[in-house]
C-alpha cells in the first residue's frame, strides 16, 4: 500500500490499486496516479505539497528531477504543467467544489504546452481523459485572464 497526496486537495490517500486514476476520498475529484508510486511517492508528495503552498518553482524542480530519470513519466510532466501555470485548486465556498486558480498567466495555451502534450502521450487513455478535462478548464480560465489583461491600460 502506498501513500499519495491528492494533487487537488492534499488529502493523504492510501492506494492499493494498479489503476492510473482514483477518486479522492476527501474532495471527491478524479486524480491521476503516478507509475512507480512506491519508488517515487515521496518526491510526488513533496512536489504536491510545495505546489499547494504556491511554491511553484520548487515543485517544478522536483518534477524536472523525476523527468531527468524517466522522461516518459506522465505524472511528472503534468505536475510540471501545473507548476508552470501556477495552478492551485481552491474550494468554492458556496458550492464546496474545487476549481483551479491560476497564479501565473502564460501567453501560450496550456493545451499547446509541450509537457501537457507529453503527459497525454504517456498516460493511458483513462488518465489522459482526466487531465484533458482539467486542462480545458484551466485553458478557459487562462483565456478569460488574457482577455481582461488585453483590455487594461499599460
Amino acid at each position: 500500500m502506498a501513500l499519495l497526496k491528492c494533487n487537488m486537495c492534499g488529502g493523504e490517500l492510501e492506494l492499493t490499486t494498479d489503476s492510473s486514476v482514483a477518486v479522492c476520498q476527501f474532495c471527491g475529484l478524479k486524480i491521476t496516479i503516478p507509475k512507480d508510486l512506491e519508488e517515487k511517492g515521496t518526491d510526488y508528495n513533496r512536489a504536491v505539497f510545495l505546489r499547494q503552498h504556491n511554491e511553484f518553482d520548487k515543485a517544478a524542480l522536483i518534477y524536472e528531477e523525476i523527468l531527468k530519470k524517466d522522461n516518459t513519466d506522465a505524472e511528472a510532466h503534468w505536475g510540471l504543467v501545473l507548476s508552470k501555470f501556477g495552478i492551485e485548486y481552491v474550494t468554492n465556498p458556496t458550492t464546496g467544489e474545487r476549481h483551479p486558480t491560476c497564479h501565473r498567466t502564460q501567453s501560450e495555451s496550456i493545451l499547446s504546452d509541450p509537457d501537457y502534450q507529453a503527459a497525454l502521450q504517456y498516460f493511458d487513455s483513462e488518465a489522459a481523459a482526466v487531465i484533458e478535462e482539467q486542462a480545458r478548464e484551466i485553458n478557459e480560465i487562462q483565456s478569460k485572464i488574457l482577455e481582461i489583461s488585453r483590455k487594461e491600460s499599460p
